[in-house]
């Protein structure tokens, strides 16, 4: 899918191939033009899984929380998501390394957004198949 927003270094986009992540925030380290040898720009591609966001909020659904906050809607998925991503980009930035395993993501993301936990409980796939369609294994 074609970036929303992209100035040849940083892009935003929607994807639908991710299928159980919430998001992804990618970074590189390109050559900088100036010639430098260690002279480098940072490239930062933030990504939302747009299948999975509109799979939520169906009638009789379950409650969705994203970083331990209950969501009513799309778009608070959204911004949850969004904010997750951010601060990976964040810690990227500052210390070229992120992990929301760690308690520096941890505490950024708290201290910034007011999350209180640093992983989503969307609707995925599988769950939705499971909830609409009656299946059984068959053991031999």
């Amino acid at each position: 899918m074609c970036p929303i927003v992209a100035d040849g270094l940083h892009s935003f986009r929607l994807s639908k191939r991710i299928t159980s992540a919430a998001g992804a925030t990618k970074y590189r380290r390109l050559p900088a033009s100036s010639g430098e040898t260690d002279a480098y720009r940072p490239l930062f591609e933030l990504v939302i899984a747009i299948d999975l966001l509109f799979r939520q909020f169906k009638s009789g659904d379950r409650q969705v929380h994203v970083n331990g906050l209950e969501c009513s809607d799309r778009l608070e998925v959204l911004q949850r998501v969004f904010e997750h991503e951010l601060t990976h980009m964040l810690e990227l930035m500052v210390w070229e390394s992120s992990s929301c395993k760690k308690s520096r993501f941890h505490k950024m993301a708290q201290h910034i957004f007011g999350h209180t936990e640093f992983t989503h409980q969307l609707i995925t796939s599988k769950e939705r198949a499971r909830s609409e369609h009656t299946y059984k294994l068959a053991v031999r």
